[in-house]
């Protein structure tokens, strides 16, 4: 039985994950998957109003766990993820609490195929998020801090496995950028670390 394959789209946010990820799924028939999954986003907007940065945490940690069980199950069918563990890592990073990371130590997430890092300069983020009609915290905090901003894209460069730079890129641009990448094994094979 051919194994299916598992592709992960990262970034902050306004790059273009949770686009690009829905057009290759309608394009491509793919599974679309992102984290955390409409049911604990649910309940997230329902538990976690406070501002408690370990609750949040726990929260992804919960979601990145519930994401690599669906994934899991996935049978013949290829995925396109919308965020996974890398997310998980960068809000660790810059809540300043990396400890909460020794928990995944003992816990067996699926690995990606292919973790792609979509970048986009911090013009272009800030005119995406402004067009937005809500904001999260940390989209209102990037929008006027800058170094935020490239800590987060630091982080994501190092988690991830390649980069598509999708500043100036149509969605259709980036979503054929992508296909390309994952359809190339020797590309792969050479990013990998």
């Amino acid at each position: 039985m051919r194994k299916s394959s598992f592709f992960v789209l990262e970034g902050v946010d306004g790059v273009g994950k949770t686009t690009v990820a829905r057009k290759i799924s309608a394009l491509k028939g793919w599974s679309y998957v992102s984290t955390p999954s409409a049911e604990l986003k649910q309940r997230r907007s329902m538990s976690l109003r406070d501002d408690n940065g370990f609750l949040n945490l726990v929260f992804y940690l919960e979601a990145v766990v519930d994401t690599s069980a669906r994934v899991k199950k996935r049978g013949k069918k290829n995925i396109i993820c919308d965020r996974f563990f890398p997310t998980l890592v960068v809000d660790a990073y810059e809540r300043k609490m990396p400890g909460v990371l020794r928990i995944l130590e003992n816990i067996s997430l699926e690995k990606p195929t292919l973790s792609i890092h979509l970048y986009a300069d911090y013009k272009t983020v800030k005119k995406r998020l402004k067009m937005r009609s809500h904001l999260t915290r940390d989209e209102k905090r990037l929008l006027v801090n800058r170094r935020f901003f490239d800590s987060m894209v630091s982080d994501f460069r190092e988690l991830c496995d390649v980069e598509i730079d999708t500043s100036n890129q149509t969605v259709e641009q980036s979503v054929n950028e992508v296909l390309r990448l994952v359809s190339s094994p020797r590309v792969i094979r050479v990013v990998r670390r």
